[in-house]
């Protein structure tokens, strides 16, 4: 069955906590066990443990991922939209990688990523897809810019997380 993620902070974990998709969680957990704890790295969850790796992904049957581009808001708008680039980047880099990536913009995308996951010889060979969604706004720094956004593959935005110049959300006002 093919099955799709509907949110996974993948770049973000990958450019601020070093974790590899690529690799299982086995072995994102063991990487990050002998590194020193960085107490500047925002908090990324209940225990901030890796949860997730491509072969997870594929041995469970996730063949698509709502893949984020996030950010912590900030009063300077070039910071947010500075660091949704590097993960914009980022997806776009592991795309071009020879590990199954694939960035999902259009039906036809779709279509093909769940035709040649169906016929996948193998689990290990499916492909996955990842379309990208924007968790806040913040990293457009002001409305005129969508359409770069869009452009380079964004097809969700979700104003707010948390308070933001856009927008109240996660039970903040605005």
């Amino acid at each position: 069955m093919f099955i799709v993620d509907g949110h996974e902070d993948i770049a973000m974990n990958a450019l601020q906590h070093g974790r590899d998709v690529r690799l299982t969680v086995a072995e994102i957990r063991e990487a990050e066990a002998a590194r020193e704890p960085d107490p500047s790295l925002p908090h990324t969850g209940p225990d901030d443990a890796a949860m997730v790796g491509l072969p997870e992904h594929r041995l469970g049957g996730v063949g698509l991922v709502f893949s984020t581009i996030f950010t912590l808001p900030d009063p300077d708008p070039t910071v947010p939209t500075e660091k949704g680039l590097q993960q914009l980047l980022y997806y776009h880099d592991l795309a071009r990688q020879p590990v199954g990536v694939r960035l999902i913009t259009d039906a036809g995308g779709l279509d093909s990523l769940i035709h040649d996951w169906e016929l996948a010889p193998t689990v290990d060979q499916r492909p996955v897809g990842f379309m990208m969604l924007m968790e806040g706004a913040d990293p457009v720094s002001k409305p005129s810019e969508l359409h770069e956004w869009i452009a380079g593959g964004v097809r969700m935005i979700g104003l707010a997380w948390k308070g933001t110049r856009y927008a109240g959300g996660t039970g903040q006002p605005g």
